[in-house]
């Protein structure tokens, strides 16, 4: 009796299986519904150098899936840049190309891809061109491409000085006063070397000092995708005098696809995220301010 309430008790539970398995395999699976396409590198596309794009699918039950390896890649111009079937861009002549995928008859948006070349790079300081010993300062490097278009360029490029025993300045263009004595700042990028900047090195002074820079801005809010904000810096002496430096500071996003900052402390939501804003004038940096861009 024991085994045969036994045999039961398993026809049943593989039944059930069975009918699990059954049912699973009727259930309708999402569909792809829509691609969406990014490179690594949304910047300006150097002649002669790759960029890496991905794909990702959307499905009907909203999940989404990198769908990079499976999609199948097309450039409108291949005179101009190839892609490869895993993304791959290499960039061959100058020109403008458009980057598309697609996937059982879904295609992405065409993802417009000018390639340039690197025409000048330029060093941009509005502090004086003086440094103590032991002080700082930011250095910061424009580079201007052959369509005239320009990239903030002081991350990528590689920053030296002709006289490091009397100052020297890191991979982020940030220099320190060693010895008193003149060197020469340069920018390298894509083998383009900036115009020489001659700095002078000199003992501290005894005179009033900027002790900090505080940084500020008028509305105490998140930044909507696409809008703008300014932000103020002002200068605190040693004697304790405060001076606006807005339009003379040297401003800086710590995360330029999230927001860039102007010249004169103007700053524009790019996309989703968290970035910094920093001031840096005359040796002193400012403290940064988190700044979240959300999406409109």
């Amino acid at each position: 009796m024991r085994k045969y309430l036994q045999y039961i008790s398993y026809c049943l539970g593989a039944g059930l299986i069975l009918l699990s398995l059954s049912v699973s395999a009727c259930a309708p699976q999402p569909k792809l519904t829509s691609i969406t396409i990014v490179s690594a590198t949304p910047a300006i596309f150097q002649l002669g150098t790759t960029q890496q794009f991905t794909a990702t699918g959307i499905y009907s039950d909203k999940s989404t899936k990198d769908i990079t390896s499976g999609v199948i890649w097309k450039s409108s111009d291949t005179a101009v840049a190839t892609i490869s079937s895993k993304g791959l861009v290499t960039a061959a002549a100058l020109g403008t190309t458009q980057i598309m995928a697609s996937f059982s008859g879904i295609s992405s948006s065409a993802t417009n891809l000018p390639v340039v070349t690197l025409t000048a790079v330029a060093i941009e300081q509005k502090s004086p061109l003086k440094l103590s010993v032991k002080g700082t300062q930011q250095f910061t490097a424009m580079a201007t491409f052959s369509d005239n278009s320009q990239e903030d360029a002081t991350l990528t490029s590689k920053w030296a000085s002709s006289a490091p025993i009397i100052a020297t300045i890191t991979a982020t263009g940030s220099v320190t006063g060693n010895s008193p004595g003149n060197t020469n700042i340069t920018a390298t990028l894509y083998g383009v070397t900036s115009a020489p900047l001659n700095l002078v090195v000199s003992n501290p002074s005894t005179a009033p000092t900027i002790s900090s820079i505080a940084v500020s801005r008028g509305v105490v809010a998140n930044l909507v995708t696409g809008d703008t904000q300014q932000f103020t810096a002002k200068a605190i002496s040693t004697n304790g005098s405060v001076t606006d430096i807005t339009s003379q500071a040297t401003w800086s996003s710590s995360d330029q696809s999230v927001a860039t900052v102007s010249s004169i402390g103007v700053v524009t939501g790019i996309a989703p995220g968290q970035t910094n804003i920093t001031a840096f004038y005359a040796g002193v940096t400012g403290t940064g301010i988190s700044l979240t861009v959300v999406p409109r």
